[in-house]
């Protein structure tokens, strides 16, 4: 943990959150009827902006919401709001991260020393650095290397708040993070040991979706549109303030869905009565419909997460864990954890229940702490040194000079990509991996090399049977290229233009040491394996990111 770490700081699709670390952290108000402010802004010049309560509260027709689904979209073009007046995802959300160093600021608070944020756990490298680089913009002193995933940061603050609380805590369990907010589902998988008072965390898996509460929220006013024609002619589509009364609608269909969690039936009804838009009542029942085809992908996603973490233990028959039923697999998980403000529709839990039938479904006492989880995880002051991340966070890269003597530089296969595709479970694939063949658009002189770096451009080295090296020399031609596989059980398989071929393991696989291990610089050990039948001995990966 760096000694000078600040804050933490959890920039949602839907609210903003600021912590102080500490065990536990203290989340400090920076919102007006909530700790945390809308991740809203509006206009309605296009010149000046409101941001925040007082965007929340403003006309629906000058609202911009949820900005940050702009990065998980990878969409570059202007944000823009019902009234026509543009901005780009990258000023929106550097007016949100602006106005919450303002409220650090009214809170005495400094912000001049390191700040974590944290991401979604389907956020490739590129999306972590567009969003530090905003983040460094509004003033933040943010290290894209220490982002942590939102999934994993709720898993924290689950261990550490059920401490806090003084329940007992076993030894080892397995849980299953379900982080549904607004705009992404969010699913880890995570065995937690604990040792003298402090987790020993390993994410077996990680995956995510990109539908969410934003979603869900479009698909109810679709049917209240549809709804209000049907049962009272009220024809949107002839109406001139159509704009304006779709904001309305979407609003209150975010109230709706809210309230039916806790209650069977609600009264969906407009404040502003001049629009003459109509009251409808809606049933529980009828939101789960709506929402039953987004569930089932959810489902889906977490049904992955859950068969990826077993494929991923020392001697694993990949073969069997494929056809096993996810129920038997299910078996395996002592707790559910729900976290983001979603996760808390009744069916979910339902439906969560059947494909893991023994775990305990736990989530957060209150509104609060369900929507301050992923916060407060990012915050907290544990030695973290045994938090692993489940998956590469580092770019792997060919290097190559030609003729003209100029060194040239291809990213092959980004930090974060995932290592299989559904698909390939569907199917029965015996070996998923994530698969790349680069061919050098010019023969190169010399040799190419392969080599690592860390998505905040840190450099890895390579260890293999004891050598450590900046690279590994690979042969490659514009007609005969490079291969390159990691597999999803830490086998990475190269080969080169001429047919030489490593083969080899990535050590302690899958655990990537997240936090301090004291190993400067980084290096990735690798293991030669003899053929291609060989047993892992031990389910760890060893990496430093420091």
């Amino acid at each position: 943990m760096d000694n000078h770490f600040v804050l933490g700081i959890d920039f949602g699709t839907s609210t903003t959150l600021v912590a102080l670390p500490g065990e536990p952290p203290t989340v400090i108000p920076i919102g007006v009827s909530f700790p945390w402010i809308p991740s809203i802004i509006s206009s309605n010049n296009g010149s000046t902006w409101s941001v925040g309560d007082d965007a929340e509260f403003s006309d629906v027709r000058d609202q911009i919401r949820s900005p940050k689904t702009a990065i998980t979209f990878d969409n570059y073009g202007a944000l823009t709001n019902e009234r026509g007046i543009e901005i780009t995802p990258e000023d929106a959300i550097l007016i949100i991260l602006k106005q919450v160093k303002q409220k650090c600021r009214e809170n005495g608070l400094s912000t001049l020393g390191l700040v974590r944020m944290s991401c979604p756990a389907i956020w490739t490298g590129e999306h972590r650095r567009r969003l530090t680089k905003i983040a460094i913009s509004a003033g933040f002193n943010v290290d894209v290397d220490h982002i942590m995933d939102e999934p994993i940061a709720a898993a924290i603050s689950w261990w550490w708040n059920k401490q806090s609380r003084g329940i007992p805590l076993v030894d080892s369990c397995k849980a299953v993070i379900f982080d549904l907010g607004g705009g992404t589902l969010d699913v880890a998988v995570v065995d937690i040991y604990s040792a003298n008072g402090k987790p020993d965390i390993t994410v077996m898996s990680a995956r995510g979706t990109r539908e969410a509460g934003d979603e869900l929220d479009s698909l109810l006013a679709k049917h209240v549109e549809s709804e209000l024609l049907q049962r009272y002619n009220f024809d949107l589509l002839d109406n001139p303030a159509a704009g304006e009364i779709r904001g309305w609608i979407l609003r209150e269909c975010r109230g709706v869905k809210e309230r039916l969690s806790v209650v069977h039936e609600t009264i969906f009804e407009i404040e502003q009565s001049s629009l003459g838009v109509p009251s409808l009542t809606i049933g529980r029942q009828e939101l789960e419909e709506i929402f039953r085809p987004q569930l089932e992908k959810l489902v889906a996603c977490t049904e992955d997460a859950i068969r990826e973490a077993k494929m991923k233990h020392p001697l694993a028959d990949l073969n069997v864990i494929m056809r096993e039923e996810i129920q038997d697999i299910g078996k395996e998980v002592n707790f559910v954890v729900l976290a983001g403000g979603m996760s808390q529709i009744p069916i979910i839990t339902t439906a969560l229940q059947k494909i893991m039938p023994d775990a305990h479904i736990e989530t957060a006492p209150s509104k609060e702490k369900i929507i301050s989880a992923i916060v407060e995880g990012v915050s907290n002051l544990g030695d973290f040194a045994n938090l692993n991340v489940h998956r590469p966070s580092f770019d792997f890269l060919i290097n190559w000079k030609t003729n003209d003597g100029i060194e040239h530089e291809k990213l092959i296969f980004p930090a974060f990509t995932s290592l299989y595709d559904s698909y390939e479970i569907a199917i029965g694939t015996g070996n998923p991996g994530k698969s790349v063949y680069f061919k050098p658009p010019t023969d190169p002189i010399g040799m190419c090399h392969l080599i690592i770096r860390s998505v905040g451009g840190k450099d890895v080295s390579f260890n293999i049977d004891g050598k450590e090296s900046k690279s590994i020399p690979l042969n490659a031609n514009r007609n005969l290229g490079i291969k390159l596989k990691l597999c999803m059980n830490g086998r990475l398989f190269i080969t080169d233009s001429l047919g030489f071929e490593i083969k080899s393991r990535i050590h302690e696989w899958p655990i990537v040491r997240w936090g301090t291990t004291g190993r400067k610089p980084q290096v990735l050990v690798l293991e030669k394996l003899a053929n291609e039948s060989y047993k892992m001995s031990t389910p760890h990966w060893d990496l430093n990111l420091d």
